[in-house]
């Protein structure tokens, strides 16, 4: 994965440090540590990136997505989301591809958070379309700069 800002957001969930509204409340940056999505509930990393049911939703969705075409059928855990899927009984790529659908999930919420937008799991798979476009187009440029060098 190449994408700094999704390892960047990773790290900041992980280390749980990221732009939450608890947060954002707790250093009056804000007025309301409310969810932005459902404005029930305190908008902790777990309810960001799950257990808000309009996340949660988003998640479904995007697991019904997958069963659809793909053999192995996922049913993703508040963990799962948050820390990373690792199953022992697939193999490696499959659980890289799963865990990138995560990554690029999380970057899509809280990109949704941030810019106020509402989420749909059709401009979701539009978004990883455009990033993994970028990313193989970075590789490409990059290759053919290497070569131009040599």
């Amino acid at each position: 994965l190449k994408n700094n800002k999704i390892k960047e957001l990773q790290y900041k969930i992980l280390f749980r440090y990221i732009g939450t509204n608890k947060l954002l409340y707790k250093i009056n940056k804000i007025d309301s540590p409310r969810c932005t999505f459902c404005a029930l509930y305190t908008e902790s990393i777990e309810h960001l990136f799950y257990e808000c049911f309009i996340v949660k939703n988003f998640w479904l969705q995007v697991c019904e997505l997958w069963n659809r075409h793909i053999e192995r059928k996922i049913h993703l855990t508040c963990n799962e989301v948050i820390i990373g899927y690792c199953p022992q009984d697939i193999n490696d790529d499959i659980i890289f591809t799963i865990n990138l659908v995560i990554l690029y999930g999380k970057k899509y919420i809280y990109n949704c958070k941030y810019y106020e937008k509402f989420m749909h799991v059709i401009t979701f798979v539009e978004y990883v379309k455009e990033c993994l476009n970028i990313e193989i187009y970075k590789m490409v440029v990059t290759r053919l700069v290497s070569r131009a060098l040599y």
